[in-house]
C-alpha cells in the first residue's frame, strides 16, 4: 500500500491511520509488526512523512508504544535505525527525537542482557 505515491499522500493526511500503524508494532504477530515497521519506514522517505512522525503528537504515540515492553521498544529502535539510514536529514530527525540517544544509552549501559 505505501508503495503507491497516492496512497502515501492519503495516509499522511490521515493521522489516525499513521497512529494505527504505530500501534501495529505492539502486535504479538511478528509479521504484522514487521509490516508496520516497513510501512512507517517508507512513509518517512519524504519530508512530509518525517514531519508527521517526528513533529506531531505521533512522536508521543511512538514513545508510549515503546513503553509497552522490551520487545516493542526494540521494534521501535529497529524502525528508528531504518529511518536513520535513509539520509542525513532523516538521521537528524531521529537524533532530534531523542530516540537514537535512548538506544545508545541502552547499548552502552551496564545491563549485559540488553547489550
Amino acid at each position: 500500500m505505501v508503495e503507491h505515491p497516492d496512497a502515501v499522500t492519503e495516509i499522511l493526511h490521515n493521522p489516525d491511520i499513521v497512529r494505527s500503524l504505530i500501534h501495529c508494532i505492539e502486535e504479538e504477530n511478528i509479521a504484522v509488526a514487521k509490516q508496520a515497521i516497513h510501512s512507517l519506514s517508507k512513509l518517512s522517505h519524504s519530508k512530509t512523512g518525517l514531519d508527521k512522525l517526528f513533529h506531531s503528537d505521533l512522536l508521543r504515540v511512538v514513545k508510549e508504544v515503546m513503553a509497552t515492553s522490551d520487545v516493542v521498544r526494540y521494534r521501535i529502535y529497529e524502525l528508528v535505525v531504518e529511518i536513520s539510514s535513509v539520509s542525513p536529514i532523516s538521521l537528524g530527525y531521529c537524533a532530534n527525537s531523542s530516540l537514537i540517544s535512548q538506544l545508545l544509552c541502552e547499548l552502552t549501559g551496564d545491563d549485559v542482557l540488553i547489550r
